[in-house]
């Protein structure tokens, strides 16, 4: 009799723990769908579904189209010369290069739009950099959400000021030096306008800061590309085909890894591999990647992480505008990542720049490579090389 209670008691307990947990998990989706459904990333849903953008309601989406359209022939009335892209979430990012006696002025004007047409106005950031002056302004058409994002940069950046050359001292040479694994820290971006030389960011899409940092970069005006992952020969470790280009992937794989990486990089104006010795080494796969980056408008670097890569080769088969890599600044299978090294390697890089006329480098956010290429800046100059993103360098 005993036993029989005991065992009516377990089962009990074994309902009772089942039921709960099955209440928790419904209340947990629901609360998930819930924030899906408003355009907030979510653990599950996000993952299965992709982003969603935020449902507005039909007033605040015209509320916000006419403050759209009105800024629109607002900056094109005061000065035509700005940028303006759309980010994941729907908001748009506009960059504006004014005097400062225009900036007020215009600044003056938006906030007139605003109050017509949009409910807050905010100054989010101003920094000082370099002698350049930054204004951060964010504009909410409906509700809470900011709906623009407005940047306007004045005065004149140190690394713009050319020292008057003489006759003789004409460029001999153009060094490009790309950044990679830009966005696991929220110091890259900095660091790199630190530098006040051109440099390009490559950017991995997915890292936890990927999108803040492009957003600083962009305010930096710094070049910025996609480091898009790919499978590598001499790994064993399964990666995601969600985050990774794999070896044989089918053209509709890698078109939705590229787009989802550009709606993460929204100023990204071209691609280079991180890793991706399997995929840069088949011409099949690599032909599918090029394609879709045609498609997109985007140029290739290829990386040349394995001698037996025929990615550039096929990217100038394809007419898709490419360069490749000359020199690593780190020697990282080696452990080799010392400051001296890195020294080493960016003077490498300006005499072969000199000798051949351009010459691509990539390196790491690593303290010791921005320190050895802020110290090799006089150096480099003075062999006569200038420093230039790697869009500059690119061949048809």
């Amino acid at each position: 009799m005993a036993a029989g209670r005991s065992r009516r008691k377990k089962a009990n307990t074994l309902a009772y723990f089942l039921l709960s947990a099955f209440v928790a998990l419904g209340i947990v989706l629901a609360l998930e769908y819930l924030d899906y459904r408003e355009g907030k990333s979510t653990f599950l849903l996000s993952r299965v579904l992709g982003e969603r953008k935020k449902e507005q309601p039909p007033a605040a989406e015209a509320q916000r189209d006419a403050l759209h359209r009105e800024l629109i022939r607002l900056l094109d009335s005061l000065d035509p010369g700005y940028s303006l892209v759309q980010d994941s979430l729907g908001r748009y990012h506009v960059k504006w290069k004014l005097a400062d006696g225009q900036r007020r002025k215009a600044v003056a004007a938006l906030q007139e739009l605003v109050r017509t047409h949009g409910r807050r106005w905010k100054t989010e950031e101003v920094q000082h950099i370099n002698g350049e002056h930054l204004y951060l302004y964010s504009i909410s058409a409906a509700g809470r959400e900011t709906s623009h994002l407005v940047l306007i940069t004045t005065g004149v950046s140190t690394a713009e000021k050319k020292p008057p050359r003489s006759p003789d001292t004409s460029p001999r040479g153009r060094l490009a030096i790309i950044i990679d694994d830009i966005g696991y820290n929220e110091l890259g971006a900095l660091e790199l306008k630190r530098l006040e030389v051109p440099v390009t960011a490559a950017v991995i899409p997915h890292a936890p800061f990927a999108y803040d940092e492009a957003r600083q970069l962009h305010m930096y005006g710094i070049e910025q590309i996609i480091h898009l992952p790919m499978q590598a020969a001499n790994r064993n470790d399964k990666v995601d085909p969600d985050q990774f280009v794999l070896k044989g992937a089918d053209l509709a794989a890698i078109r939705r890894l590229v787009q989802r990486s550009r709606a993460r990089l929204p100023y990204a104006r071209g691609v280079n591999n991180h890793m991706g010795s399997l995929v840069t080494g088949d011409p099949q796969t690599m032909s599918r990647v090029l394609s879709v980056l045609k498609e997109e408008g985007l140029f290739f670097v290829d990386s040349r992480t394995s001698a037996a890569t025929v990615a550039y080769s096929l990217a100038r088969k394809m007419k898709v505008a490419a360069a490749q890599r000359d020199i690593f600044l780190e020697d990282i299978t080696n452990d080799h990542i010392s400051y001296q090294y890195a020294r080493d390697q960016v003077v490498r890089g300006a005499k072969l720049a000199r000798s051949r006329g351009t010459a691509v480098a990539i390196g790491h956010p690593y303290p010791t490579t921005f320190k050895a290429i802020r110290d090799a800046v006089d150096e480099v100059r003075g062999m006569g090389v200038v420093f230039v993103p790697v869009s500059q360098l690119l061949e048809p």
